[in-house]
């Protein structure tokens, strides 16, 4: 008679992992972007005097694309409709990764920015919003005045 070492924590982890997949595999054909806004990839970057933001949106319409620049901050939302064809409960899918819905990003802005002259652009599925920096965050040169009251520039 051989002895086996009892493990009661294995078979815990191993009826989770099983309800995991269960509510996984129940689940998938239902989930939207709206739980994972990492999908809507981002770079945020400086260019000049502007604020530079490309998002990866393959297989989004522009039209269903807004963008909203609420004090420091950017709010990007979109949807992404499946086609009826896709709706057909006549198909027997056996891979079905292509996610549908709705999703939004709130990215904090670094600084203010002037945005009535911001621009965004839609092309081959990235979008490019460029966003001048605000006049007043720029930097300034001030002038120093000598001890007499005299105006000196001071050279950066």
């Amino acid at each position: 008679m051989s002895l086996v070492r009892f493990e009661p924590l294995r078979d815990m982890r191993s009826l989770r992992s099983s309800i995991d997949r269960m509510f996984e595999d129940f689940l998938s054909p239902y989930s939207t972007l709206s739980s994972q806004n990492s999908l809507v990839a981002l770079d945020m970057y400086e260019d000049g005097d502007n604020l530079i933001i490309e998002a990866n949106l393959a297989g989004f319409k522009e039209e269903d694309v807004n963008i909203e620049v609420h004090g420091n901050s950017l709010r990007l939302t979109g949807e992404i409709k499946p086609q009826q064809a896709q709706q057909n409960p006549q198909k027997n899918y056996y891979l079905r990764e292509r996610q549908y819905g709705r999703f939004e990003r709130i990215v904090p802005l670094p600084y203010r920015v002037e945005s009535d002259q911001a621009r965004a652009v839609f092309e081959n599925g990235t979008l490019k919003i460029t966003l001048p920096r605000s006049e007043e965050t720029k930097a300034k040169k001030i002038q120093i005045l000598k001890g007499s009251g005299e105006k000196q520039a001071l050279n950066s």
